[in-house]
This record gives structure tokens, sequence and C-alpha cells, in this order.
């Protein structure tokens, strides 16, 4: 059953939808920072699975789509009930040209979706979708200095913390101590 609720900003409008076409995949494909994250596959992976509630978020320009959020809807005894972009990825949330204020659009409406839906928090794995950008290494197979690591490790910020926030990153320098762990703190900047 595909959910279909539009709300206007500016001249784009969002649309929530269960389901998505393929016009959502070839988006994601043709944009220079889609992932495999985005692509609709693990969505239904996380559906299928999992048994997680998919949601999309769809900017809509005059027929055409300027940018997406997959959101997907988890609940845990530890962090309760959230919705993230995309669980068990690395890589996610908004894909929107920045200078059009469609990243803006698209949290403000998952913001709102994380309200109605009760639940409590919004995960967006944002910033830094290139590779390489690891909280964790396995120090015993030297994956430090083969650059293969995990990123494990979060911050849990309120809906309206996370609107102020303006940056993040990984201390890396804390890992190259002589008695290094096999963690690097995860740093973020808010406004």
């Amino acid at each position: 059953m595909a959910l279909d609720l539009r709300s206007v900003a500016g001249v784009i409008t969002i649309i929530r939808s269960t389901e998505v076409d393929k016009s959502w995949d070839r988006f994601v494909e043709s944009h220079p920072r889609g992932t495999v994250g985005h692509l609709s596959a693990w969505g239904t992976i996380a559906r299928e699975a999992y048994g997680h509630e998919c949601i999309y978020l769809i900017a809509d320009d005059g027929g055409e789509i300027a940018g997406v959020l997959p959101l997907v809807r988890i609940s845990s005894r530890l962090f309760g009930r959230r919705l993230v972009s995309m669980p068990f990825l690395d890589y996610g949330g908004v894909l929107a040209d920045p200078d059009r204020g469609i990243e803006t659009a698209l949290v403000d409406d998952a913001l709102r979706l994380t309200r109605q839906r009760g639940a409590h928090g919004l995960g967006l794995r944002q910033f830094h979708p290139e590779p390489g950008f690891f909280s964790w290494w396995d120090y015993r197979a030297g994956h430090f200095h083969k650059k293969m690591g995990l990123r494990i490790d979060a911050i849990l910020a309120s809906p309206p913390l996370a609107s102020r926030l303006a940056e993040c990153g990984i201390d890396r320098n804390f890992r190259k101590g002589p008695k290094p762990s096999d963690h690097a703190p995860l740093l973020a900047e808010f406004q």
C-alpha cells in the first residue's frame, strides 16, 4: 500500500511513500553523491529481511524528482524507535542539490514524520559519504594502516539539536598514539 502524503515547501512538493518506482533509482544513479545506500533495494531488504517499515521522501519539482531521503523505522531496546537513513550502512541521508533548499525541505519533513510516528530520533548518515571515514578498526589485523574499518559510533541528538548540526567528523589522530584504541572519537559541531 503506497502512502502518498504531500506537503508543499515553496514550489517543491514533498511526497511520502512506502513504495517507489524506477524513477527513484534513476535519480540516485544519476546524482553525483548517490550511493548504494540510497537505492530502493536497501529499503526492500530492511522490510523483507527485518520487518522494518520503509518510508521514502521524494522532493517533486513539477513531476521531476529533485531530491530523495530514504528512511527506515527501526526499534531496539537500547535506542528505542528511530527513523534512520540508512540502517546497517555507512551511507544514506538526503540526496539533493544543496543550493535550492530541497535538503532543508526533506529534513524538515523527516523531522515532522519522526514526531508523528512517535520515534525518539532521526538518524541521517549525511556527512562524508565517501569511503574511508571509519571510527573503528581491528588493530590486531592492521586494518587501520590498510584503511579497512567500520563506522560503528554514532552521536544521538534530539530533533531540535539535530537540525542545528553543522559538521561532524572523526579524530583519526587520537587513534595514532603509542597505545592506540580500536576506536576514534566522533566529533560534532552544532550551531
